[in-house]
This record gives structure tokens, sequence and C-alpha cells, in this order.
């Protein structure tokens, strides 16, 4: 009887540390996504207005992302990939009873199953003719 308890709690102990390291695995492909993310929107939004139409369309699979000087990211990026994805727009400012045109960027980071980790939306105004 005893070595049935004994055995039981080893089974539990081992399957509660199984579970808490998938767990920090996922958190770190999470961190790893958004991180991934945030670069690639950093790049995007510094470029020429007019040029953002490029961008849609953009996909980096999962393994294959590059930084800013196309240099391989570090290892920690290996499951991650990224896509890009760029829609004109009008956005309304409520408080301001004013709408702007603009373009919506999405970036999405992805793991080698296509599931998404992270995404970021961000808008940039039109600039406006002087």
């Amino acid at each position: 009887m005893a070595a049935g308890i004994l055995f039981a709690v080893v089974v539990g102990v081992t399957s509660a540390v199984t579970a808490g390291q998938l767990h920090a695995l996922e958190a770190r492909q999470k961190i790893a996504a958004s991180l991934a993310a945030e670069e690639l929107i950093g790049r995007i939004i510094t470029d020429d207005y007019a040029d953002l139409p490029t961008w849609n369309g953009f996909n980096e699979p999962a393994g294959t992302l590059t930084d800013g000087a196309d240099n391989p990211m570090p290892r920690t990026f290996a499951a991650i990939g990224r896509e890009v994805e760029v829609v004109s727009r009008m956005e309304t400012i409520n408080s301001l009873g004013v709408a702007v045109r603009g373009r919506q960027v999405l970036v999405r980071a992805f793991n080698e199953n296509g599931r998404t980790l992270a995404e970021i939306t961000y808008f940039i105004a039109e600039p406006v003719a002087p």
C-alpha cells in the first residue's frame, strides 16, 4: 500500500513539473514573438508613408527572421515567424470629432504551427501636404 501511495505522489509531482515546463516554454515563445513583432513594427513605422504598402504581405516563416540589416535574428527567435498586413482606412477621433486618413499596420508573430503568439496594430496618419 505504501508503494502505491508513493507511486501516486511521484506521478503527481512529475505531472506538475512537466506542466510547469510547458508553461515556461509557452511564456518564452510569447515573449520572443512580442519582441520580434516590436522589432519589425519599429522598422515599418520609420519607413516613408508612401512606401508602407510595399510591406503588405511581407512574410517570414518560422526560423527565417532577420533584423533591419538582413542579419539572422538570435537563436531565441528560431521558432518564430511573422507577417505584415497594411490597410488604408479612416480613423475617427471621437473626442475631437475628426476623421483621419491613414494606414493601419498589423504585424503578427506566430510559431511553427502557425498559431498567433503576438499581434501589434499601429495606425499611421497620412501626412498633410504643405
